[in-house]
């Protein structure tokens, strides 16, 4: 983890990310099926850091081969757009997938927004997000693609055939 104060702040660990065809039914159950796709996405080379310049971050394999772990720290001080995202880019199997399923936990309870991005010339392009609550104990969400909304004015969906990262933002 990052150093803030004096203790290590441990974000996130998490299981495999999964996407699933569009047109399956999303089961109850997290056992996967042979009717869904299925893609790991917990390689750490795969996954990149956006921050703000005085923030930090980091993507490292989880104890014992179980994912993920995410590690930050937020620039202190006033508000000004201190931000850590950990993107996922390209997202191998996105435009035939309806929902992505996480498993997420943290050191404490928080809040951060799941997005897709849909590049857009110069910047940061086009996004759609939803907004998640990670507790320390780890829980599965599926995150049903059409259920985010646009950040900017925009089209309501996400052309999936035109997104190119998955992000996790803090």
């Amino acid at each position: 983890g990052w150093p803030v104060e004096d203790r290590f702040v441990h974000w996130v660990v998490t299981n495999p990310i999964w996407m699933q065809a569009v047109g399956t039914a999303i089961p109850a159950a997290a056992a996967p099926s042979t009717s869904v796709r299925l893609v790991d996405l917990t390689r750490p080379s795969a996954w990149q850091v956006e921050r703000d310049p005085a923030s930090r971050a980091s993507v490292t394999a989880a104890d014992a081969g179980a994912g993920l772990s995410l590690h930050y720290a937020v620039a202190g001080g006033e508000r000004r757009a201190q931000y850590v995202a950990f993107a996922l880019s390209p997202v191998e199997g996105l435009a035939q997938a309806a929902a992505v399923r996480v498993t997420l936990s943290a050191d404490r309870p928080m809040r951060l927004s799941i997005q897709l991005r849909e590049p857009l010339g110069r910047g940061d392009g086009r996004r759609w997000r939803r907004s998640l609550v990670v507790t320390p104990e780890a829980v599965s969400q599926t995150i049903r693609l059409d259920d985010l909304r646009p950040v900017d004015p925009g089209p309501a969906r996400a052309p999936l055939d035109r997104v190119h990262a998955l992000l996790l933002v803090v």
